[in-house]
């Protein structure tokens, strides 16, 4: 009977022992696929450019050009030897200019503003110069005629200034200036190398062959087409421009 009992305790053992231990719950091993991804298209990066150069004519060279591209200019004073005013000491100053641009156009000559202001200053200075002229012969005559020095300035308001002031105005309209020198007033258009001149475009739809020497003094104009006027400015061939930029 003990033995029995005995027995019985130790199946109860293993019972309990069997129920107090905790078996888990089987997981089982779950792989989790990698999710395809879809490539970004990205654009390739390209640096910006600037745009190319249209050029003027197909016949320039802005390599071959390349020394004389920039502003090219010297001074012309306008004084009493345009036309012989001796003695006359006012005088009237422009910039004459040759823009040689990397396109292959160019500027030459004097800024017209500049020259419409030059031109009435010239007029101005040479109708008062002729008025002084006017006044000193008056002066003369009338001391021969025994006038006192004193009454000369009266009779001279009187009787001699207003048409001395005619004379001198009727005097600077002959000389037609603006039509003299109209060929200083800035023209435009292209230009070109050719056999070691430069080619001018002009109005009639040709080129102005245009003789020059570079050095280190600047840029020497030999002959141009229109040179009676450069001489008549007292500009004497060849006529050197210095580089401003």
């Amino acid at each position: 009977m003990k033995k029995i009992l005995a027995l019985m305790l130790v199946l109860l053992c293993v019972f309990f022992a069997a129920c107090g231990k905790d078996p888990g719950t089987a997981t089982p091993d779950t792989a989790t696929p990698d999710t395809p991804t879809e490539p970004v298209a990205t654009e390739p990066v390209t640096e910006p450019t600037e745009a190319p150069t249209t050029l003027a004519n197909s016949r320039f060279d802005p390599v071959e050009a390349a020394d004389l591209i920039g502003t090219w200019q010297t001074v012309v004073t306008l004084d009493g030897e345009q036309f012989n005013l001796v003695d006359m000491e006012a005088t009237v100053q422009m910039t004459l200019a040759y823009h040689l641009n990397a396109d292959g156009t160019y500027v030459r000559g004097v800024d017209p503003a500049e020259y419409a202001v030059a031109m009435t200053q010239y007029a101005a200075n040479v109708e008062a110069f002729l008025v002084d002229r006017l006044y000193a012969k008056f002066t003369a005559e009338k001391l021969i005629e025994k006038v006192s020095k004193k009454k000369i300035p009266e009779l001279w308001e009187q009787e001699g200034k207003a048409d001395a002031e005619l004379q001198a105005k009727r005097f600077v309209e002959g000389l037609h200036l603006d039509y003299r020198f109209t060929e200083l007033n800035s023209i435009s258009g292209d230009y070109y190398l050719q056999d070691g001149k430069l080619m001018f475009s002009d109005q009639a739809g040709g080129y102005e062959p245009c003789e020059y020497t570079l050095t280190e003094e600047g840029l020497s104009v030999n002959i141009l087409r229109n040179q009676d006027l450069y001489k008549q400015l007292k500009l004497e061939l060849p006529l050197l421009l210095t580089k401003v930029q």
